[in-house]
């Protein structure tokens, strides 16, 4: 599923954008690889659900100053994930990341250019870049997420008052049952309040 601007306020695009900036202020960097799934669903706009009970989806991103590539599930991929990327991301199947990174390795050989990984990346991707062409990090994506802007504000707003809304009605519905002299255990009251969230 893709986002649009009315719900995320920013397009990936402007987030690569912001991403490339930050990384820019870093001495040596070449580019970074997301591996967070959270992150990679945030930076392109996207929500999935290859993880149960989480809107994320199997993925990875590799952002320089000049490419982007995302690393999915062929299963991810859809027209309206194409049409939503555009020509500006090149989609690639997911499990060529490490041999796509053993060859950017090698193009960072003889400089001091190094790509950034996230500290929670898994060990297979630094094996992939090789010795000396990784430096692990916190994500700059991480930090970009966490600084809401307007349009999530708003949408973090309205959420909330609509869950306020459910747990008043679920709170009428109790104080109704109780007075009626029900007897009702927490799987009752979970259920019912499930019901009113829904």
């Amino acid at each position: 599923m893709t986002l649009s601007t009315t719900t995320t306020g920013k397009s990936h695009l402007t987030k690569i954008q912001e991403l490339r900036r930050a990384l820019a202020a870093k001495k040596d960097v070449a580019g970074c690889v997301v591996s967070g799934l959270d992150e990679v669903a945030w930076l392109f706009n996207m929500r999935g659900s290859d993880v149960h009970c989480n809107p994320v989806f199997f993925a990875y991103a590799i952002i320089t100053p000049n490419d982007v590539q995302l690393y999915l599930q062929q299963e991810s991929i859809s027209k309206e994930v194409k049409d939503h990327l555009g020509s500006a991301v090149q989609i690639k199947p997911y499990d060529t990341i490490y041999e796509d990174l053993k060859t950017l390795s090698e193009t960072l050989q003889g400089t001091e250019q190094r790509m950034l990984l996230g500290t929670r990346s898994n060990l297979a991707l630094s094996v992939a870049l090789g010795k000396g062409k990784a430096v692990e990090g916190r994500s700059p994506v991480t930090d970009a997420k966490a600084i809401k802007n307007e349009t999530e504000l708003d949408g973090m707003r309205r959420c909330h008052l609509r869950d306020a809304a459910a747990v008043i009605n679920y709170f009428a519905w109790l104080e109704e049952e109780l007075t009626k002299g029900r007897t009702l255990d927490e799987a009752d009251g979970a259920e019912h309040l499930q019901r009113f969230r829904a």
